[in-house]
């Protein structure tokens, strides 16, 4: 089996492909990710608000008025939504005081919601 070295920086552990981290650094890539970007100050009103309550309730109450995927219904396709999504991002600048709005949700499945331009992410802020 192919080997490399562990992503870790001060370790000289190897690792089987396609594994990045050695048994000691296993969890190293989620705690990472919590610290710089979950958690981070510019993303932890959203963090907490997609933990909250209100967000449970709302997401809820979507899911069982519109259970099928909107996209997808739109198509003339039946999937089963697996998420709720807002029409008006929450990072844009309106986007906030829509976010408990059931006229901003759209259920949708996993597959139409990775398709979405999310040009208010984190990841495309420089862009």
């Amino acid at each position: 089996m192919i080997q490399r070295k562990c992503a870790v920086s001060s370790c000289r552990n190897k690792v089987e492909l396609p594994e990045r981290y050695c048994d000691a650094h296993k969890g190293h890539n989620n705690s990472q990710y919590n610290k710089h970007v979950r958690y981070n100050d510019d993303n932890k009103k959203y963090s907490q608000f997609y933990h909250s309550t209100q967000w449970r309730n709302a997401r809820r109450a979507k899911l069982i008025e519109q259970p099928l995927c909107e996209v997808c219904l739109a198509q003339g396709k039946y999937t089963n939504a697996d998420m709720v999504h807002h029409i008006i991002e929450l990072r844009s600048p309106n986007g906030w005081k829509h976010r408990l709005d059931l006229n901003n949700l759209e259920s949708i499945c996993y597959e139409c919601h990775n398709k979405e331009e999310h040009s208010y992410s984190w990841k495309n802020r420089g862009r």
